[in-house]
């Protein structure tokens, strides 16, 4: 019988997401907000890539992607205010639905928390530089609190 080469859950329990806007929406609000049907492999933790980095915060993902409407209005407490603040933001449209990650916050105790943002150095085969990820890349955390740059990393993809 062949063994099989896909790696464990544990081999691969941070999500690495394209964060443009999200790693700031993070330290505000908590989550993380992508457009609906986006697929997610089960993780534990989501890291932030921008701005040619990972940034040192890796937190813990409370509950799994949830479908939300961003309406103003529609949800009690807390949370209505987020999503008021967030529709109409970065061309989200009121009434449209978008998944929410709800994470831990950056003072957590389940954040884990890097020594510092972790450069990117991948570079294509002309030399020219490439991105870590333009949507989502999972990596263990083991080697991300190791590395010191992507390049690390790349072993994990």
């Amino acid at each position: 019988m062949q063994r099989s080469t896909l790696p464990t859950q544990t081999d691969e329990d941070v999500v690495v997401v394209a964060a443009r806007f999200a790693w700031d929406e993070y330290q505000r609000y908590n989550l993380y907000v992508c457009k609906v049907g986006r697929t997610f492999r089960q993780a534990q933790y989501m890291a932030f890539y921008s701005a040619n980095q990972i940034y040192p915060l890796a937190p813990f993902i409370l509950e799994p992607p949830e479908a939300v409407i961003f309406q103003r209005g529609r949800y009690p407490g807390e949370f209505s205010d987020i999503v008021d603040k967030l529709t109409g933001v970065h061309d989200r449209k009121e009434g449209e639905t978008y998944q929410v990650v709800r994470l831990s916050s950056p003072d957590d105790p389940r954040t884990v928390k890097l020594d510092s943002p972790i450069p990117n150095d991948l570079t294509s085969e002309s030399g020219g530089s490439t991105a870590f990820t333009q949507y989502q890349r999972y990596v263990s955390l083991a080697s991300l609190k190791k590395a010191k740059k992507t390049s690390d990393l790349a072993g994990d993809v």
